[in-house]
């Protein structure tokens, strides 16, 4: 007994545990970037080693509060402190073993009354003779784990079994021919963005953002769709626009009206409107078959499906089936013929019900302008809970959730029509115990920090005692600084375009002093959002050894100059490979995402399809396209102005300021008429000073801005005491270098 005692619940054991807690967390992180979440989760998160671990830590955590009698008066920091632990590990258990994720698609007009669950199962059904029988296991599937599984349904005395046979991940489609297979076509489709690879199975169809493509299934004809149907004398197809048909042999067009019915052509050109359409390969009789791509094979691409291959077994005859889907993913139900018997299989998401509906009244999505990225968007439902009288309408937005019976819904992505909503639905009872126990955690630090018997207390008695640690910390606070004025001077190029470094410095801290109006309502000097932009943009505060006053002016001013620089931050290899961007450098320019002969934005679909995922579907290159698309659309926003609320409404009851552009269509008569003035000359007097030195007249022309400000916008103006404050911890860059400063002290 006592060596059991001191093998698992000893202080010793306890520090061997939590030195194996920290390895095994830290493994996991570098197994999720290198083979995916998937793989983190089964070998370490979700095995039972890991579970068993923090059992051992609970147990051993509970002898050590009892042995030392922790509850006692004198002890009570130490006891809050222990419990809080005990309490979080109890709220993750609750959340582990209880609680579940999942998602719920509805379409505008539509009900829904059940949820995808957000794990991935293997379904197995079993039916003869009107008799059926079902199983479901979750699985855990990785390139890098033993992966093998069986699993045997059993219906009326017989028994049907599953065996794993392989597992691919990022896998691509492709038809091959089978005596047994289904009729299936296999198309390119590119809709404004990239290529995708389409196949349709008889009576499916795949909804694409402009138009709809059937094969052989009806179709909302108030829509653009293009259908192809099978025929005895081949492929046919129909649609309610006119198509446009490229031979690719000599590169004629022929335009196919709306409404008539045409031969379909494999390895032809069809345009519906912006869609492009060809015909890769038909098979009468096939079946769908999984192979890797070329991509990343370690972990599951962004776009991609798994593939699970699985050998069913029934009366000594065995069938394959391959089964797309995975985390995330609505499986692809696959049926296999036994003569009488039937068995469906399906690798995926699995049906959840709810106790209650959501009715979606309608899908609002809001744009950045001059663009196609979202910057917002919302669904209004009814919600309808008959058990407990309940019929409301409510609206769920990026930071607005429903909760209902312990569901939280967040509005999570959207159809690419527009059209419908997909909501991340959660159930975790562990979340409020998890909360508890933070609470506890925190507070028990806080008290350690203001009793006086306290070790904390202790220790800064003994630290007061040592001259020598104080001169090393006041060593380290210099060090500090320095290190941190250093890390400022970065991102300094060798060259540069014309003009850019033409923006006068004094001029430019007289635009830094100029009141602009944020989204949220405050008003602050230009300075402050000249550096949080540099910052979101470019994670740094100068550019080419320019201030961010200097820098966000020549944005505005001169956007065809800067729309050239190096300047929106990138690192991911992948993103940086698409827009041409080499060796180490992590910046891109404006231009480099717009493709130099059609304009288009090269990360169109890319942005489409990140924002289209739940949160937790997303992987590293989905988080780093939505980032680097809200920096561009910053900088866009700076080049036509739209940030730059610095024109006060008159007589306006909530002190609204606007920018240029929403002035001129919000003002009318003599208040119109100064605005433009105002705005129109300083904008020539800049580019004058700019082409001939003198920026007298850009002074004379910012100073005509002020007094416009004063006048209409004293109200809300803070006072100059406060701007020169403000303005001169932007630039002392205090916050920046207190940062490494407090991390010195604490590692001291």
């Amino acid at each position: 007994m006592k060596l059991l005692q001191k093998l698992f619940l000893s202080m010793e054991s306890m520090a061997i545990l939590l030195i194996i807690f920290a390895i095994s967390i830290g493994g996991a992180t570098f197994i999720e970037n290198d083979y995916g979440t998937e793989a983190a989760r089964a070998i370490v998160y979700n095995a039972r080693w890991f579970e068993a671990l923090l059992l051992l830590l609970a147990v051993n955590l509970v002898y050590n509060v009892i042995k030392y009698k922790m509850w006692r008066k004198n002890k009570l920091l130490s006891f809050i402190f222990h419990i809080s632990f005990l309490v979080i590990l109890l709220g993750a258990a609750t959340t582990r073993y209880i609680g579940f994720e999942g998602m719920m698609h509805i379409r505008e007009g539509g009900v829904s009354n059940s949820l995808e669950s957000s794990e991935a199962y293997l379904q197995v059904k079993v039916a003869k003779g009107g008799v059926t029988a079902e199983k479901h296991k979750k699985l855990l599937l990785s390139p890098i784990t033993r992966n093998a599984f069986s699993e045997t349904v059993r219906l009326d005395g017989e028994s049907v079994r599953v065996r794993y046979k392989d597992f691919i991940v990022n896998a691509s489609q492709k038809i091959a021919a089978d005596t047994n297979g289904v009729p299936l076509l296999q198309v390119m489709v590119s809709d404004g963005g990239q290529a995708e690879n389409i196949i349709l199975k008889e009576n499916d169809s795949a909804q694409f953002s402009s138009f709809v493509l059937s094969f052989g299934r009806e179709v909302n004809e108030a829509f653009p769709y293009l259908k192809i149907i099978r025929s005895d004398a081949g492929l046919k197809f129909i649609s309610n626009r006119d198509v446009v048909h490229t031979d690719m042999s000599d590169q004629s067009k022929t335009i196919l009206k709306a409404g008539e019915m045409f031969d379909y052509e494999l390895l032809s050109l069809y345009n519906i409107d912006r869609a492009m359409i060809v015909g890769r390969d038909y098979l009468e009789k096939g079946v769908v078959q999984a192979a890797p791509t070329e991509k990343n094979s370690r972990m599951g691409d962004a776009q991609s499906t798994n593939a699970l291959v699985v050998e069913v077994m029934y009366n000594g005859e065995t069938q394959q089936a391959t089964l797309f889907g995975g985390r995330g993913y609505t499986g692809d139900p696959q049926t296999l013929h036994f003569g009488d018997l039937d068995v469906e299989l399906a690798y995926g998401a699995m049906r959840i019900d709810l106790p209650f509906s959501l009715q979606l009244l309608d899908f609002q999505i809001e744009r950045y302008p001059g663009s196609h990225s979202p910057s917002s968007y919302a669904s209004e439902v009814i919600l309808r809970d008959p058990e407990q009288g309940v019929q409301q309408p409510y609206r769920i937005y990026m930071n607005h959730i429903l909760e209902h019976r312990g569901y939280r819904f967040f509005q999570s992505s959207y159809d690419r029509d527009e059209r419908g909503t997909v909501l991340s639905v959660s159930f975790d009872p562990g979340t409020p115990i998890t909360y508890v126990g933070y609470i506890l955690l925190a507070a028990g630090l806080l008290l350690n920090f203001l009793a006086k018997k306290s070790r904390f207390r202790m220790l800064s008695k003994l630290i007061k005692k040592t001259r020598q640690q104080k001169a090393a910390l006041t060593v380290l606070l210099l060090l500090s600084f320095g290190a941190f004025g250093s890390l400022q001077a970065q991102h300094v190029h060798s060259t540069d375009p014309a003009d850019i470094r033409k923006i006068d410095p004094e001029h430019a801290k007289k635009f830094g002093r100029l009141y602009v109006q944020d989204n949220q309502g405050r008003v602050k000097p230009m300075n402050t959002l000249a550096h949080e932009i540099l910052l979101k943009v470019s994670r740094t505060s100068h550019i080419r050894g320019l201030e961010a006053d200097q820098v966000i002016l020549g944005m505005w001013m001169l956007p065809d100059a800067w729309q050239k620089i190096d300047m929106i931050r990138v690192k991911h290899p992948a993103l940086k490979s698409i827009l041409g961007i080499s060796g180490e450098s992590k910046y891109a320019s404006f231009t480099d995402f717009f493709d130099p002969t059609s304009g288009d934005y090269r990360l169109a679909s890319m942005v489409e399809a990140a924002d289209r995922k739940r949160p937790a579907m997303r992987d590293k290159l989905d988080k780093e396209i939505i980032q680097v698309d809200e920096r561009l659309n910053i900088c866009y926003y700076v080049y036509v102005g739209h940030l730059f609320r610095i024109f006060p409404l008159q007589k306006d009851a909530n002190n609204t300021w606007v920018d240029f552009n929403s002035a001129m269509k919000r003002t009318s008569g003599l208040e119109k008429e100064a605005v433009n003035h105002l705005m129109t000359s300083y904008r020539e007097a800049v580019v004058n000073a700019v082409a001939g030195g003198d920026w007298s007249a850009a002074d004379e022309t910012l100073q005509g801005i002020v007094d416009y400000q004063e006048h209409f916008g004293r109200q809300v103006m803070p006072s100059p005491a406060k701007r020169n404050a403000e303005i001169f911890m932007n630039r002392a860059g205090i916050f920046i270098r207190v940062g490494l400063t407090c991390f010195l002290v604490g590692l001291a």
